[in-house]
């Protein structure tokens, strides 16, 4: 990403429209075009189907909901996103098998906690993934070769720090936003549609906290009637988003 939008995420400098506009289209045109979207997948792959993904992608969540050494919620959230992100590159750039997908899939997992946090993941986690430490490894350097070492990825948490002062809430309740929000975003990037649209993370921070809030009783944002986020404030809003939202 260009050194002068990440800038831009600082709170104090995300107070006028023109900043958002830069912020918005420097995201679009300055990072790098990775063949991570779904045309790439479906070109690709034989053997992955939509549904498996999806089954995949849920079970990930689930399992780093379930299981202790991730971290607080925000963090797990964080490695989960950044986890099926990855996942989604590699079905991109190498052919898979579905008997393996979940064993990527966990790779993925171990891969993106490594990136997001100085503690290596522990022996137990791997165990519970793999069943020993030498067949994570392998999976793990599979996940790395196919990407060609290019790991670190920006998810919609990565903004969140710059977007909850807007709604001048307290600690409690910029918590209950966010684990709202995410909880939204997970059943959403299940969906091949969701990912098909390729929503930046700023944009998806943007639009799905604004939403989010307004169901809470938390305010509005200006945000959802913004033309800027159009396709993404209209992708949440016609009956894309899970039932429960």
């Amino acid at each position: 990403m260009d050194k002068r939008v990440l800038e831009y995420k600082r709170p104090t400098e995300l107070s006028t429209e023109m900043v958002e506009v830069s912020l918005l289209l420097g995201q679009r045109t300055s990072a790098p075009d990775r063949p991570t979207d779904t045309d790439a997948i479906e070109l690709l792959q034989t053997d992955v189907t939509p549904d498996r993904r999806s089954t995949v992608v849920k079970w990930m969540f689930e399992f780093v909901d379930e299981t202790q050494g991730f971290g607080n919620v925000e963090h797990k959230d964080a490695v989960a996103f950044h986890a099926v992100i990855l996942l989604d590159r590699y079905l991109s750039l190498v052919k898979t098998e579905k008997t393996e997908l979940q064993k990527i899939a966990a790779a993925c997992l171990i891969v993106a906690f490594r990136v997001r946090t100085p503690v290596s993941p522990s022996d137990l986690l791997m165990g519970f993934l793999f069943g020993d430490k030498k067949a994570a490894d392998s999976y793990v350097s599979r996940v790395c070769d196919g990407l060609q070492m290019d790991l670190t990825v920006e998810t919609h948490c990565d903004y969140y720090h710059a977007i909850l002062p807007r709604f001048s809430l307290r600690s409690d309740q910029e918590r209950e936003l966010v684990e709202s929000t995410n909880e939204m975003l997970k059943g959403c990037v299940r969906k091949w549609e969701f990912m098909r649209r390729k929503f930046s993370p700023w944009a998806t921070a943007r639009v799905a906290l604004a939403i989010c809030a307004e169901k809470l009783g938390m305010g509005s944002d200006a945000v959802l009637g913004n033309t800027l986020y159009w396709d993404c404030v209209r992708y949440f809003r016609d009956g894309s988003v899970p039932s429960t939202y």
